[in-house]
């Protein structure tokens, strides 16, 4: 199916009251939102200015978990920086070259830079540091910009005006490299997932709205109409490639959904849309209405999640512009109050609705979660027990008693079996089974070839399994500093590797039986060949130690997340690192890889679970974050992705286990 727009929203109690849904209550959720932001994340007061706001944007980065700094642009010429956390504001800087208002707003991918439109079609581009200095002026457009779009890289800037033309420039030189023509006023811009060309909306409000996906070498232009003539401008989501949200911007008009594949509608988002933002992953919708009511949305059924008033009297006060933060926890508002000539920003912390909802509420921390291998089933292993849940009938639980904390799973690669180890205290306890894997999972009512399979040697925890290819072959890594090798066919160790430190995950090559990759307590991985006790590679670039890795189908990418907070990449040919993923405020304990597809290359896409409670999914090309599911209220230990890459399941300290339904991107 393709991807979908998002079509509709105008300028509401100052309490956000439930709408059939209830939030995450991971964290202290109160129930209104006009609470002081200073006090537990929300804002009755705002920040006053002396002029109209044009438009706001939250920095895209984060800042201690939070995105602290707030852009605002005015009709005297002024841009703003505001930190969210106190209410303080840093400026007015003046563009003092100019007399005219400024317009929209765009930040470079890592916030450096700043750019502002201005009243006479040039771009401003600022330098986000201390106070700010211009860095540089674009001049060519001859009426105003309406959009802008930094590369991923931040090298380039995308520009769209109301002269009807859209505009690429070299930030560095401040020269246009290609223009592009459009058929009326351009209202929004937004890459496409390939990055190779852009899509734009244009319309004057009169001629039917056109959506087009435009190449950036000129060889191809696809789109369609919307012959409502009334939508102006669109609102994208930059993470999600070809999802986008647009809205009308005027009274008694909806918000509603396009298939940009097809042009077909889909859900409609409220009656009476003036204004409206979406977070980047697309989870967060928030529209304004006419009368001041703000309404939270849910992205996938269309239902009301949440409303508040922020507007007293509608007849001279009105919401001008709407902004949500990267990650879709904060939100902010402009608001203009006429006979007092009064402008205002407010801010406040949205609720956080996981995608896929609560799942199970398990009575003991998760150690390790897994999908069985048809991806119908969840697996888990908490202090005692291996559990199975099937998807469609999540009361109905199978269990095998372990009488022994389960410390890692790992599938058998034909699914027939079901490998788990064991973490207890007592050295003596721990060992290594293998279970058969029949009539989705009903583990331990069955007989078959692997029953009362056990491998025991090691004296500590042991932390990660893993099976050869071949099936005749596992690997073990345990506390002890060892890492063993076992065969599965003569039921006898085969090898051990004594690294003198604790081993935390282990993963065999693809095709062979005796060279493993080996992450222990130190700042590298490791590819050891067992048989020869003969260290291979080293795969370097963390700076804290490695907690979790796991490998491509392939076996061409190696992935690794830590104690520095980050999640990394390698190529295990060169053993080059390609790319460091940012934004975890905790360490990383488990990282997934999908599988292979024809629209997945390996090593594409990441799934990691963090000690700061989230899971987050990432894309590694351009290294971005792309979805942040939140709803645990401890660590998340474990996490994989389902076979089919549809979802990906989370086990957390907080002794519950969630699906998350991952945005189609494989």
């Amino acid at each position: 199916m393709g991807a979908l727009l998002i079509h509709g929203v105008p300028p509401a109690e100052s309490s956000f009251t439930a709408a059939g849904e209830n939030p995450d209550q991971s964290g202290v959720i109160p129930a209104h939102f006009n609470c002081p932001l200073s006090e537990d994340g929300y804002q009755q007061r705002g920040v006053t200015f002396p002029s109209m706001v044009e438009d706001l944007i939250f920095h895209p980065s984060l800042v201690g978990g939070v995105y602290q700094s707030l852009a605002t642009s005015h009709a005297d010429g002024t841009v703003n920086k505001m930190n969210v956390t106190d209410r303080s504001y840093n400026g007015p800087h003046l563009l003092t070259e100019h007399l005219e208002s400024t317009g929209r707003l765009a930040y470079a991918p890592d916030g450096d830079l700043l750019a502002t439109s201005l009243g006479d079609g040039s771009i401003s581009l600022w330098s986000t540091y201390g106070n700010g200095r211009e860095f540089r002026r674009l001049k060519g457009h001859t009426d105003q910009v309406q959009a802008m779009l930094f590369t991923p890289d931040g090298k380039q800037l995308l520009s769209g005006g109301l002269d009807q033309t859209v505009r690429l420039w070299d930030i560095k030189t401040g020269q246009e490299i290609k223009r592009f023509s459009a058929r009326n006023a351009v209202r929004s811009l937004a890459w496409n997932r390939e990055m190779d060309g852009f899509y734009l909306s244009d319309g004057n409000g009169f001629d039917p709205v056109s959506l087009r996906q435009i190449k950036l070498s000129g060889e191809q232009e696809t789109g369609f109409s919307d012959t409502s003539k009334k939508t102006p401008r669109f609102l994208f989501v930059p993470d999600a490639g070809d999802v986008g949200f647009s809205a009308p911007l005027q009274k008694d008009q909806s918000l509603n959904s396009w298939n940009l594949q097809t042009g077909e509608k889909g859900l409609l988002f409220g009656a009476d849309v003036v204004q409206a933002a979406v977070s980047a992953n697309g989870l967060q919708i928030i529209t304004a209405d006419s009368r001041g009511l703000i309404s939270l949305w849910n992205p996938e059924t269309g239902a009301v999640r949440q409303q508040m008033k922020v507007v007293d009297d509608p007849k001279i006060q009105q919401v001008r512009q709407l902004a949500v933060s990267r990650d879709g926890t904060l939100a902010a508002c402009a608001l203009a109050n006429w006979s007092q000539k009064e402008f205002e920003v407010r801010v406040w912390k949205l609720p956080q609705f996981p995608r896929d909802g609560y799942l199970i509420n398990c009575d003991s921390p998760i150690n390790t979660v897994m999908f069985s291998p048809d991806g119908y089933e969840i697996v888990a292993g908490d202090q005692s027990r291996i559990r199975a849940w099937k998807l469609e009938k999540l009361n109905r639980e199978s269990t095998f008693p372990v009488n022994s904390p389960v410390s890692a799973l790992r599938a058998m690669p034909d699914g027939s079996g079901i490998i788990y180890a064991t973490g207890a205290s007592n050295s003596q306890a721990n060992y290594i089974g293998v279970r058969p894997w029949k009539n989705f999972g009903r583990i331990g009512l069955q007989t078959g070839e692997y029953d009362d399979v056990r491998f025991a040697g090691h004296q500590a925890r042991i932390t990660s399994v893993d099976c050869a290819s071949s099936a005749r072959m596992l690997v073990s890594g345990s506390l002890d500093g060892s890492v063993r090798l076992w065969n599965l066919a003569d039921r006898e160790q085969a090898g051990v590797l004594e690294l003198q430190r604790p081993v935390y995950a282990v993963r065999f090559k693809p095709q062979s039986e005796h060279e493993v990759y080996v992450c222990s307590n130190s700042r590298l991985i490791e590819l050891w060949d067992l048989r020869t006790q003969k260290k291979l590679k080293e795969f370097s670039g963390m700076s804290f130690q490695v907690l979790c890795m796991d490998l491509s189908e392939d076996g061409t990418r190696l992935v690794a997340g830590g104690g520095d907070r980050t999640v990394r990449v390698w190529d295990t040919e060169s053993g080059e690192l390609l790319a460091t993923l940012e934004g975890h405020t905790g360490p990383v304990n488990s990282v997934a890889l999908p599988s292979v597809t024809r629209f997945n290359p390996p090593g594409s896409y990441i799934v990691s679970g963090s000690e700061d409670a989230t899971v987050r999914y990432w894309d590694v090309e351009r290294k971005q974050e792309m979805s942040r599911f939140t709803g645990h209220s401890a660590a998340v230990t474990s996490v994989a992705i389902s076979p089919r890459n549809e979802y990906a399941v989370s086990g957390s300290t907080d002794g519950t286990i969630r699906r998350w339904k991952l945005r189609k991107a494989f």
